[in-house]
């Protein structure tokens, strides 16, 4: 799917919810209210909303030129939105463009080392569990079982 797309969905499931609470807030609304989560499976799986529109698109807002894109109003072109030119455009795209403040262009010092500035993913639990290791904190220690007595007597 692509992103335009996906970004429709996300704004009708913006407009259901603001419809649904006039509707309610009137008395319109006769039978029993559907949850937000209930509505978001209308468009997309409740995960993938969390995951991907609801982090992404929120943030798109500040970015006008993007919205415009996402939107296919005329005049709005690939290159000087994204400030690359690519064939399909994806979340991953999106997230690094919002990462790197509203380009995927790569900086010339980005360019001279052939990468792209990637944040660091993960919680980070790992470094941290090293550092508890090496300051003496939740140091292994090896538990031996005892057989219970009335088991070596049964033998």
């Amino acid at each position: 799917m692509s992103l335009p797309v996906a970004y429709q969905k996300y704004m009708a499931y913006l407009v259901a919810c603001n419809t649904l609470d006039e509707m309610v807030g009137n008395g319109t609304w006769t039978t029993k209210r559907p949850t937000r989560t209930e509505l978001i499976e209308v468009f997309v799986s409740k995960s993938f909303f969390h995951s991907h529109y609801r982090r992404h698109f929120a943030k798109v807002a500040d970015y006008p030129e993007m919205v415009a894109w996402l939107e296919g109003e005329p005049g709005s072109v690939d290159v000087d939105v994204w400030g690359v030119r690519k064939a399909n455009y994806t979340f991953v795209d999106l997230r690094d463009w919002l990462e790197n403040g509203g380009t995927l262009e790569l900086d010339v010092e980005d360019e001279e080392l052939g990468k792209r500035k990637v944040p660091k993913r993960g919680k980070g639990k790992g470094k941290e569990k090293e550092k508890d290791l090496e300051k003496g904190k939740g140091k292994e220690t090896k538990r031996e079982h005892k057989k219970k007595e009335s088991s070596k007597r049964a033998k």
